[in-house]
């Protein structure tokens, strides 16, 4: 067992237990989850509390355990849209952990939630360490990051097909951008 965090048995039982709920996991095997999770952190966050804010330096993802966390966008205008909400096996900031972008959303806990925070070092080490395992995580995170991308292009056809032929094209470029979360 490696890792940056002395976890008692105990902990990392509970922390095993807690990715259970997260699809991600389940290309993962017992032992390669037992490499992961001493680099994990459980956080508890209050109704309210600020995950991130769009623009900041991005260097850590999160799990939602339990609770639901709201997304939002700065738009054109300078308004904060709400553009989704995330809950429990969702996972958010996986962007953090390929590049050194600033933060593309910010993310606001919409009720009491417990997550699960990986660090970009601590990833980084346990590509390090454990290559294959390493793999597994960033073939799963890269999964993630496409239907992400799907997701959003699908919403953009969408919105292409709403505003019509007649629409202005940078106009389009504007909704869309408001519209995008990751």
């Amino acid at each position: 067992m490696f890792g940056p965090f002395n976890y008692s048995k105990k902990t990392l039982d509970e922390i095993v237990d807690m990715t259970t709920v997260v699809p991600l996991f389940n290309s993962f095997d017992p032992s390669q989850l037992r490499v992961i999770v001493p680099h994990m952190q459980i956080v508890h966050m209050a109704k309210g509390q600020c995950l991130f804010f769009e623009g900041e330096a991005g260097d850590y993802m999160c799990f939602i355990i339990s609770g639901r966390m709201e997304v939002f966008k700065d738009s054109v205008g300078g308004k904060l849209v709400s553009v989704s909400t995330i809950s429990r096996g969702s996972s958010i900031g996986e962007m953090a952990m390929i590049d050194t972008y600033s933060r593309s959303a910010t993310v606001i806990a919409k009720e009491a939630t417990t997550t699960l925070v990986l660090k970009r070092e601590h990833f980084d080490q346990i590509l390090e360490a454990d290559p294959q395992t390493g793999i597994v995580f960033l073939k799963a995170l890269s999964r993630i990051v496409c239907l992400h991308l799907r997701r959003t292009s699908n919403q953009y056809a969408d919105i292409c097909e709403t505003a019509g032929e007649d629409a202005n094209a940078s106009g389009l470029q504007e909704q869309f951008l408001v519209g995008a979360i990751h």
